[in-house]
């Protein structure tokens, strides 16, 4: 019964842990994700345990361990807030597709929805998993089959899509590839087109890879501030002093860029990383390690400081505000 199988945020973790380990094998409906207000670490350490698949490991009060909670679940959640933000990082991106939108636009259909599901339930699934069972017997390589058929279409199609995204939403759309004729009793062709629409439908709306990595939406936010704060570049009348900028380069404070990456919720030392194996940033061999901050001779302190320099293409010299 829809009602009764609905969870919400309003619980704690261990709870909703024990609440997937119950449902097992069935979808995990959790609702109003607005409830948790501005706890956004509770949010994304849910989508990581829930993409786990496995809870906490615990001791038990006669020695030991407790038994693994373990589930096999797809996790729909609702609310008026997304589960991550500008700062989330790729982990949260890859585990979660999230969708905007009214999934029944017409307030009055929907309306007569919910009291006909109140009703009626039950029916569908028992004949969808006989059917599966059944076909299973006469070819049990048919679903793999189709999953591969399906995905590989779904990665043409969406080459910058995350490989993760595409192969939960290649589930979800056999799935109904299925339903549609099961259920529905549409024919073979037309489910195959409804649910290749309904797989661009929901790809067009998440992220790409360029989108979901962190080295670049950190760089991208890098020369936003700077962009901002650029009055703090050179040789100005302001008592804090950032760095200066060059042309194809900018020069900032060791500390004022871990700053201002943590203030944009990324890990300055993960950043540094990334950019300096993909040549964003200048480094100097030390022996045996790779120096990521640099000492670099700055005329308006008149003495040499420890900076990042970070390759900036399109900030030009005539750029600087000195």
């Amino acid at each position: 019964e829809p009602e009764e199988v609905m969870a919400s945020f309003n619980a704690t973790k261990v709870g909703l842990e024990r609440l997937a380990a119950f449902y097992s094998d069935l979808p995990l409906g959790i609702d109003e994700r607005q409830i948790m207000g501005d706890k956004q670490n509770f949010v994304e350490s849910l989508v990581y345990l829930l993409g786990m698949g496995k809870g906490k490991a615990r001791g038990a009060k006669s020695g030991g361990l407790q038994a693994f909670q373990t589930w096999r679940t797809i996790a729909l959640t609702t609310g008026e807030e997304p589960l991550s933000t500008e700062s989330s990082t790729a982990g949260i991106k890859t585990r979660a597709l999230e969708l905007y939108g009214s999934p029944i636009p017409d307030e009055r259909t929907a309306s007569e929805v919910h009291q006909g599901l109140s009703q009626n339930f039950g029916l569908a699934g028992p004949v969808f998993i006989q059917k599966l069972i059944q076909k299973l017997k006469d070819d049990p390589e048919l679903f793999q089959t189709d999953y591969k058929a399906i995905q590989e279409k779904l990665s043409d199609l969406n080459p910058d899509n995350i490989s993760s995204h595409l192969a939960a939403v290649s589930l979800v759309c056999m799935a109904d590839y299925y339903a549609s004729q099961w259920i529905f009793g549409l024919d073979e062709k037309e489910s195959f087109t409804q649910c290749l629409d309904l797989a661009e439908t929901i790809m067009g709306q998440l992220e790409t890879v360029s989108e979901t990595d962190d080295a670049t939406r950190a760089y991208e936010y890098f020369k936003d501030w700077v962009l901002e704060k650029q009055s703090y570049f050179g040789e100005g009348e302001n008592i804090d002093f950032y760095g200066w900028i060059e042309p194809g380069y900018i020069y900032v404070l060791g500390t004022r860029f871990d700053k201002t990456m943590k203030e944009g919720g990324f890990s300055p030392r993960r950043i540094l990383q990334d950019w300096s194996e993909r040549g964003w940033i200048i480094t100097k061999k030390e022996g045996n390690r790779v120096q990521k901050r640099i000492s670099k001779y700055c005329s308006y302190k008149n003495k040499s400081v420890r900076v990042v320099a970070i390759k900036v293409e399109d900030f030009s010299h005539e750029k600087q505000i000195v």
